[in-house]
């Protein structure tokens, strides 16, 4: 019963981490947790194998179903982060753009050759 028990408490810990909001100050510190809680998670779940008790086998689908919350979770957080990874990535643009608009410009001189001579 220990094994499952300790794997539906890093569950349920990671089930209250992912329920944080994540803004730009505490982004960073919810991600190292999130990660720390998925690795030990991972660690638990190659301990874990058959025989089964009924108490276990209980558990074991409670942390099915906590899991699969857990996984639109992850992927709404996976999501948020892209965005905003996007949007870092066209201000910068903007930014630069701003700062020498003629950047992309490709002209090789404003040279022009008359060829009717």
């Amino acid at each position: 019963m220990n094994r499952m028990k300790s794997l539906w408490d890093v569950t349920k810990k990671l089930e209250t981490a992912l329920d944080r909001e994540v803004n730009g100050k505490n982004r960073e510190k919810v991600l190292q947790e999130v990660n720390g809680l998925l690795e030990a998670r991972e660690e638990l779940l190659s301990e874990i194998g058959p025989p089964f008790t009924e108490i276990e086998m209980r558990t074991g689908s409670e942390i099915v179903r906590l899991n699969n919350a857990l996984q639109v979770k992850l992927n709404t957080l996976f999501d948020e982060l892209k965005t905003e990874m996007k949007q870092a990535k066209k201000q910068k643009k903007s930014h630069r753009s701003y700062l020498n608009p003629y950047e992309n410009v490709k002209v090789a001189d404003g040279m022009f050759l008359d060829s009717k001579n």
